[in-house]
């Protein structure tokens, strides 16, 4: 599972609180939102 957010803060605090729910594989998108929207090679719709 990955989760992401407009800049990471909010997809960090729920990767941790899958975390504390039993999700083993949880990673964070560092670059969330501000980054794949500044990027030509991404779909954004």
């Amino acid at each position: 599972m990955v989760t992401h957010c407009q800049a990471a803060v909010r997809a960090t605090l729920a990767a941790f609180a899958l975390e504390l729910v039993g999700h083993n594989s949880v990673k964070v998108y560092d670059g969330s939102m501000a980054e794949w929207a500044n990027r030509d090679d991404t779909p954004l719709e």
